[in-house]
């Protein structure tokens, strides 16, 4: 059935004859999406300029109508209802849910159809009143029927009035065959007391009076009267209690409580220090303030160039930085979004007012990386995003692993993993943000182009982009030294290779030394802790530990990389020296009540002596990889002779 709906006006794009795209709610309405949540035909009208459409659409539940059936249109002054075509649209249009003359005579026509089917007058009801009760057992039989076709059946008020003498007179008649009526609903006030003389006879009694008030109080007697069987069920009330449930309380009648994008705002670079962004809309929401009266903004935007180093968004003058990109509202009462610079991030207090788009990664003073990431609001299930839009990169990373394959090259194999960064697998599933991101697991490759940080009294510097993972062992000269110096006397050190969103790889070298390499192995993690990150790594994703042995000159079976072992976030458990190898840890976030968001656990490769063997010959990875999982760690690892 075409549908209809109160104070719906959108603005819309559309430029020529196809289907309406909407954008948003025009001010002091509401939009489509808001009254009709899953596709349906409504009732659309359309302002365009002076020219006007009226007719019925397709909505596709989300923010587009498809233009079904034209009823009227008004094309520079000329009315046509005859033989209307879709009228051409030029990109500024206003789209409205309402109920056009067309609809009016539909609705006409449906009721004249309906009251055809059955009509009852006062002669026929009184002459046949002695029918009617002598063949009471035939109704009932045929209630099946009856109920089927009940919207077919018409009563006139008039007629139940005028005949209410011998309704009452068969008053015993209508009594007897009550079992047989599931549901009777008696529209008239003035006869209310005949129906409270018959009400322990009817199982389901709805009485639509002027004034329910009255009729309820003419029937509190038979009320009373039956409290004793309302009581007598009380149990069966109170064994169901578990299956009520408060639509507050549920998440998933609750309104996704997050500032997001909702289409367009792609961004790219468009030179050394500006980005293009395109036009689009999102929808800044804060149900946190007061949750009973739910705050909601429709902020639109047009495509636009942003500088990021005339609007603040290039601090760093020498070395390495990343901006977060971001629109705000104009105004408090403005519709219009405005692009931000947000150096090192947008931070948790500005998530609930700011629309993210993506981040822009670049290197003294010159873009080198422009990456959509957006927070989108398209998502399935009730994971509320943006509870956990501020958690580091460093907190999703499962199953991920690099190693060395080939002696001579320190090429790297890449094993299947996941991670999961807010709005960066927005371009694996569209409509769910959940989905994670899978790597590409495949044939032995050289190492990513990469850059060395070096961070030496407090100060970061980049060296030059190496497609090689250095063979040997160095760390960054003391305070006020600069550049790499060689390890002493065959030491062991640990160095960490990082990822930016857009797959920017960078090394931090190591900063302590071993006297082993199976020392520097049981110390992973308290070397991750005393380990001093440039702050420019904080918003990167840890890929792997590197271990470098004493006197390696190539990589073997004694110079391997590990994976992350305790990535940790507000809420989450560490690590330590055993578990830097496996780490399972749980992220709990406040959403209604007690609401988890589990964390998949970061497993560490195990290998066999012979894919030691074969790493060792310079050979391809091959047979099952062997993972620890949480069962197996019961066991120290002591014990477990091939785990390195």
């Amino acid at each position: 059935m075409t549908q209809v709906s109160d104070w719906i006006k959108e603005s819309c794009t559309t430029v020529g004859t196809g289907v309406l795209t909407l954008i948003g709610s025009e001010e002091g309405f509401t939009r489509f999406g808001s009254a009709f949540s899953t596709p349906r035909q409504v009732w659309y009208v359309i302002l365009d300029g002076i020219n006007r459409e009226t007719g019925v659409g397709t909505f596709n539940g989300v923010s587009s109508i498809t233009r079904d059936t034209i009823n009227s249109t008004l094309v520079g002054g000329v009315f046509n209802n005859t033989n209307p075509t879709a009228i051409y649209l030029n990109g500024s249009s206003v789209v409205a849910c309402a109920f056009s003359a067309d609809a009016y005579l539909e609705l006409i026509s449906l009721i004249d159809d309906v009251a055809a089917d059955l009509v009852v007058t006062n002669a026929n009801v009184a002459a046949n009143a002695t029918n009617i009760a002598n063949n009471a057992g035939s109704i009932a039989i045929n209630t099946a029927d009856i109920a089927d076709n009940a919207n077919a059946i018409i009563v006139n008020e008039n007629g139940i009035a005028a005949n209410v003498t011998n309704i009452e007179t068969n008053a015993t008649n209508i009594a007897l065959n009550t079992d047989a009526i599931d549901n009777l609903i008696i529209d008239s006030g003035q006869h209310s007391m005949d129906i409270a003389a018959n009400a322990d006879d009817i199982d389901a009694l709805e009485i639509v009076t002027a004034d329910n008030q009255v009729a309820i109080t003419i029937n509190k007697a038979d009320i009373a009267t039956n409290t004793g069987n309302i009581a007598t069920n009380t149990g069966d009330i109170a064994t169901n209690a578990a299956d009520i449930v408060r639509i507050d309380d549920d998440v998933s009648y609750r309104e996704v409580s997050i500032t997001a994008l909702e289409s367009g705002g792609y961004i790219e670079g468009n030179g050394a220090t500006t980005i293009l962004i395109a036009a689009g809309q999102g929808e800044i929401i804060d149900s946190y303030s007061d949750t009973e009266n739910q705050s909601t903004k429709e902020i639109s935007w047009l495509e636009q160039s942003f500088d990021l180093l005339a609007n603040a968004g290039m601090p760093v003058v020498i070395g390495i930085g990343y901006t977060e990109i971001g629109i705000d509202k104009a105004s408090a009462g403005d519709g219009t979004g405005i692009p931000k610079a947000f150096p090192n991030g947008i931070s948790d207090s500005l998530r609930r007012t700011t629309i993210r788009l993506g981040a822009v990664e670049y290197l003294d003073q010159v873009i080198t990386d422009v990456s959509f990431i957006p927070v989108v609001s398209n998502q399935v299930g009730n994971v509320m995003m943006d509870l956990i839009s501020f958690t580091s990169l460093d907190t999703r990373v499962k199953d991920m692993l690099l190693r060395p394959t080939e002696i001579g090259d320190l090429t790297v194999w890449r094993d299947s993993g996941s991670f999961f960064q807010v709005g960066a697998n927005y371009t694996v599933a569209l409509d769910d943000q959940n989905v994670a991101q899978v790597p590409v697991m495949g044939a032995i490759d050289d190492a990513i182009l990469f850059r060395p940080l070096l961070y030496t009294g407090g100060t970061t510097s980049v060296g030059l982009e190496i497609t090689l993972i250095p063979d040997e062992q160095y760390e960054p000269d003391p305070v006020g030294g600069s550049g790499l110096q060689t390890v002493s006397n065959g030491k062991t050190v640990i160095h960490y290779m990082m990822q930016t969103v857009s797959g920017t790889t960078y090394l931090s070298y190591g900063q302590q030394q071993y006297d082993s390499y199976d020392e520097a192995k049981g110390t992973l993690f308290a070397d991750r802790a005393s380990h001093l990150f440039p702050v420019e790594t904080s918003n990167m994703l840890l890929l792997a530990q590197i271990v470098i042995a004493k006197g390696a000159s190539v990589w073997g079976a004694t110079a391997e990389i590990f994976p992350l072992g305790s990535a940790v976030s507000s809420g989450s458990s560490g690590g330590s020296s055993t578990n830097a190898l496996n780490i399972s840890y749980t992220d709990t976030y406040a959403l209604g009540t007690n609401v988890q968001v589990a964390i998949d656990s970061l497993a560490a490769l195990k290998l066999t002596p012979d894919q030691h063997d074969a790493i060792a010959a310079g050979q391809a990875p091959s047979g099952t990889n062997e993972f620890i999982t949480e069962s197996a760690m019961q066991t120290p690892l002591a014990d477990k002779a091939d785990v390195t």
